[in-house]
């Protein structure tokens, strides 16, 4: 997914927090940091909508869910890359 600040993530779960006036929704998600990796060393031709990351890394964050701007399909390459769409189909988001 993609959240507001162009950050990515994995979700893990999603949490519920209520307290006596207000109820609120957060997922968690492991952090997805930009690749050093482009797609053109896999001899791919350059796509402008794919964004490399690196594989999920494991530090959590909270996320209010009212901030996540797009879902997002992640494709695993391999150990150390994965692609996302940074133009995701609307449909995925549903």
């Amino acid at each position: 997914m993609k959240i507001d600040g162009g950050m990515y993530g994995q979700i893990c779960t999603f949490v519920r927090v209520t307290t006596a006036s207000e109820t609120l929704h957060f997922a968690l998600i492991s952090i997805m940091q930009e690749s050093d990796i482009s797609l053109d060393s896999y001899g791919q031709a350059a796509v402008g909508h794919m964004v490399p990351l690196q594989p999920p890394s494991g530090q959590l964050k909270a996320v209010n869910v009212s901030n996540i701007v797009d879902v997002c399909v992640c494709v695993p390459v391999n150990d150390r890359l994965c692609v996302v769409s940074s133009a995701p189909n609307k449909v995925e988001r549903e």
